[in-house]
């Protein structure tokens, strides 16, 4: 008997083949704004051409651009998804750049996910962008590849916040988007990537099902559901930079080891606290 037993049991090899045969590896990479004007290149604004190159270089290297919902759903399900794959989100809602992006994204067949700012809606550059507005309800209404989702009211680094004003800034960005779309909002992403524990709490209980952080390099299954990374590209990521970032997530080794060692740490109770006070402090 014992050696029946012993004989059924999986090889090392056959072990760790199943082990990482149903790895979650997906960089989910945010945007702000994509001017077409490339003199507006900066830390929050990509030009138009270069984000044109980027989804060149993903149609032409076979990376999936999947929705921010499929990505949602394997992880839920501890499934991968079918083949290398990435996730577009814009944050904010800049009018010019929705429009911009959306032509791009018609071209390649890809969908995209906005995190809508509400309290912010058809206003003339709110956000010291340049210039460029906010979108207003009905060009809301009238998008055809970004998905909206929630980013809060107005705006704020929510770890600076009491639980009170949390709580609206969740609630009421959420309940704002639903009305005026008419169907379940589920994901949100912080602004400035900022947050806590209670900032964390307060979007679980308002009834987010996932919440989108800064954190460098893919999101994968170890990911806390409202901690998932996501990896910023700016008006100085470079097409090569872009083109590791989608392939591994990260530049080098020994970004990545970080990134490992990071998100080890913040699953500590307290650690990532510390670490956002800190960075709240040099804003």
């Amino acid at each position: 008997m014992k050696s029946e037993q012993w004989a059924a049991k999986p090889s090392r090899t056959a072990r760790f083949v199943e082990r990482h045969r149903y790895r979650l590896n997906v960089p989910i990479l945010v945007y702000h704004r994509v001017p077409k004007d490339a003199a507006q290149r900066d830390d929050w604004a990509l030009p138009l051409d270069d984000f044109r190159a980027q989804m060149a270089y993903l149609a032409g290297n076979a990376i999936a651009v999947c929705p921010l919902d499929d990505f949602w759903g394997a992880y839920r399900s501890h499934r991968p998804l079918a083949r290398k794959s990435v996730v577009l989100t814009f944050d904010d809602g800049y009018a010019a750049t929705c429009e911009n992006v959306e032509a791009v994204l018609d071209q390649y067949d890809y969908p995209a996910t906005l995190f809508l700012t509400t309290g912010v809606i058809g206003q003339r550059d709110p956000l010291n962008a340049q210039g460029e507005g906010v979108l207003m309800w009905e060009q809301v209404r009238a998008l055809r590849r970004l998905r909206v989702e929630a980013h809060s009211v107005t705006h704020p680094r929510l770890s600076l916040l009491g639980v009170p004003a949390v709580r609206q800034e969740v609630r009421v960005c959420k309940e704002t988007i639903e009305d005026a779309l008419g169907r379940a909002i589920n994901h949100f992403a912080y602004p400035y990537g900022g947050y806590n524990r209670a900032v964390r709490a307060e979007v679980r209980d308002a009834g987010y099902e996932s919440a989108y952080a800064a954190h460098l390099g893919p999101a994968t299954f170890q990911d806390d559901p409202f901690q998932f990374h996501r990896i910023l590209l700016d008006g100085h990521t470079t097409l090569d930079v872009f083109a590791r970032r989608v392939q591994s997530g990260f530049l080098s080794r020994r970004e990545a080891t970080a990134a490992r060692v990071r998100t080890r740490l913040f699953r500590v109770p307290g650690v990532h606290d510390v670490a956002e006070r800190r960075k709240a402090r040099r804003i």
